[in-house]
């Protein structure tokens, strides 16, 4: 015990005596070793903020369905079963999400304003609601965006009045539900002007719109026939529309985008339409659209529109064994003509329609298959290009409304039945890791679907390229560091064997000499680290502070992170083992010094 405390006292002494070399022997330990303390900072900072906000984003784990396909229970239980699913609710088309809301706000003429918004359902779990501490949605309550609430004059607490719209049978028709708003979603959650509600409310808007009853909200039903849909349209127009036409022509009118086609894109949809036409091709997502949105989307257009002519993207009927896509007559076509004077109401069964010559003649009447298992009758009124059979727009829509909501024959008419199906869905996934494996998963079961895997891969990218760099620059500076310290421990030990033979004259053993060179360098590579952690701590406040002013960091975010008690010890950690492989190597000189020829010397 007193061995070491004299050992303890000779440590002490000497650096007190030699302290301006002690200081060098710091200061090179603190410059090897704040560098890499500041990579750690950056590393942390810059890779931990992206994490936090892919991770705060529910953006970033959402998959997105890109193509429209029916849905039912069986199919969101089988999505919501996959490992790594932490939410999924479904949707219904477009045309049931868009409505039209008001609040308190009123325009300058003194009425209530409103505006279009889109409406979603919800469930318990959202990842949207539980971004702002919002409970799952009851009946009567609503979220909407901060757009909403801006545009409306809305506050938590305050109501929403949804106004929904139909038209069946040649009749316009409004019904209103009240919602109290207990959530608002910031920009960054929903830039959009949308309304999240119970999948309940969905539904029943989704089914008044087909024309069926609600009498849970005194709804009434018209079941006079299905309301034609459809998923597209193909615009003539004088002249082609630029960019920011196509934007302004597509807002709140319930199409996604808007794009020139050429004449051979044209025909794949229509029938009839002139060859030199300057075109433009409207469509949706995984929605469709009934007359009001081509009456809007006309009156977008209105002084450069030619014709407008309702569209399907996709839809096909069976006959005679053979699949036919089906196609619209431009109105004023010779196509259109025909079929026109063949039905004064193009709706009635049998209906009238244009079909490949190999399938049957002028004439003839053609069993056609439509979905869910329904046969009906056409007549034949004319020829049309093989592999297709060209109908009226209106009769065009009544089909794919029949394929998505299901439909039976009553009298020489289709009506809706079954209620109103699912035909999307909002899937997020659990964390920013799952995205991957449920998107792979969901690509197996069949889904087409979208998500931001790249976003996610370049963060990892960026983590583990910074990690390798921190290794690469750890590396060398502890060989760099290595290196000095053994040449400071090696010239010191050169100098001071004098000492060194006197103290074993006195009876110190050489081993207890060596163990005074560890010690020491054990001493320094503390200092020095602890040197180097107070100057990466000022170089991150500094630059967190410089650049603070011109970046727009959220609460809590640093471009360099302040050094971590796991960054010091690691430092510390290096540094020491540097510390004493250096000394110890340098001691290998007092082990094999000849005391005696030392002290002759001297």
């Amino acid at each position: 015990m007193k061995g070491m405390l004299l050992i303890a006292r000779l440590c002490v002494k000497d650096l007190i005596n030699e302290k301006l070399l002690v200081l060098c022997a710091l200061l090179s330990i603190a410059a090897v070793g704040a560098p890499i303390i500041i990579l750690a900072g950056v590393k942390d900072g810059v890779v931990t903020g992206l994490q936090k906000r892919l991770i705060q984003d529910p953006a970033t784990r959402e998959l997105k369905l890109t193509e429209t396909r029916p849905l039912d229970d069986s199919d969101i239980q089988q999505i919501a079963a996959l490992p790594g699913v932490s939410f999924v609710v479904p949707t219904m088309t477009q045309g049931a999400a868009s409505v039209r809301g008001s609040g308190e706000a009123r325009d300058s003429t003194g009425r209530l304003a409103r505006i279009a918004i889109d409406l979603l359902p919800s469930m318990r779990g959202d990842p949207l609601l539980a971004e702002i501490g919002a409970d799952a949605l009851k009946p009567g309550e609503a979220a909407i965006s901060q757009s909403i609430a801006t545009g409306l004059d809305l506050a938590i607490g305050k109501t929403i009045v949804v106004q929904i719209n139909r038209h069946v049978g040649g009749v316009d028709e409004v019904q209103t539900a009240n919602l109290r708003v207990t959530g608002i979603l910031p920009p960054r959650l929903e830039p959009a002007e949308r309304i999240y509600t119970t999948l309940d409310l969905a539904r029943d808007i989704e089914a008044f719109r087909m024309g069926i009853a609600v009498p849970a909200r005194g709804w009434p039903g018209q079941t006079t026939g299905l309301e034609p849909r459809w998923n597209g349209a193909i615009a003539s127009v004088t002249a082609p529309l630029d960019d920011v036409e196509r934007l302004q022509a597509k807002l709140s009118t319930g199409f996604a985008a808007i794009r020139a086609v050429t004449p051979y894109e044209t025909s794949e949809f229509v029938a009839g339409l002139p060859s030199a036409s300057i075109t433009e091709l409207a469509t949706t997502t995984t929605s469709i659209v009934g007359r009001a949105s081509m009456t809007a989307l006309a009156e977008r257009l209105r002084g450069r529109l030619v014709s407008l002519t309702p569209v399907t993207r996709d839809l096909s009927v069976r006959a005679a064994a053979t699949v036919l896509k089906v196609s619209t007559a431009v109105e004023g076509s010779r196509q259109d003509v025909v079929l026109r004077e063949a039905k004064t109401d193009p709706l009635e069964i049998p209906f009238a329609l244009l079909a490949p010559a190999a399938i049957a003649r002028r004439g003839n009447d053609l069993a056609l298959s439509l979905p869910h298992g329904l046969v009906v009758h056409a007549i034949v009124v004319g020829e049309s290009e093989p592999g297709r059979v060209v109908v009226l727009p209106e009769l065009a829509g009544v089909l794919l409304s029949a394929e998505r909501s299901g439909a039976l024959l009553e009298g020489d008419r289709l009506v809706p039945t079954g209620g109103p199906k699912y035909y999307g869905f909002r899937l997020y996934a659990r964390t920013v890791e799952d995205v991957a494996p449920v998107f792979d998963a969901m690509e197996k079961l069949g889904y087409s679907v979208l998500a931001r895997t790249q976003a996610i891969e370049r963060v990892q990218i960026l983590r583990s390229a910074l990690n390798l760099l921190l290794a690469i620059v750890g590396s060398v500076a502890v060989i760099g560091g290595t290196a000095l310290l053994l040449s400071n421990f090696y010239a010191a030990t050169l100098r001071k064997t004098p000492e060194f033979a006197v103290l074993a004259l006195l009876g110190l053993r050489r081993r207890d000499l060596a163990i005074i060179q560890v010690v020491q360098s054990i001493a320094l590579a503390v200092g020095g680290s602890l040197i180097a952690a107070g100057v990466g701590l000022l170089a991150s406040i500094a630059a967190n502070r410089i650049t603070n002013a011109f970046m727009a960091l959220e609460a809590g975010e640093r471009t360099i992170a302040l050094p971590s008690a796991a960054t010091i010890g690691v430092t510390m950690a290096a540094s020491a083992t540097a510390a004493i492989l250096s000394s110890l190597l340098a001691s290998t000189m007092i082990i094999r010094m000849d005391i005696s020829g030392l002290l002759r010397r001297e």
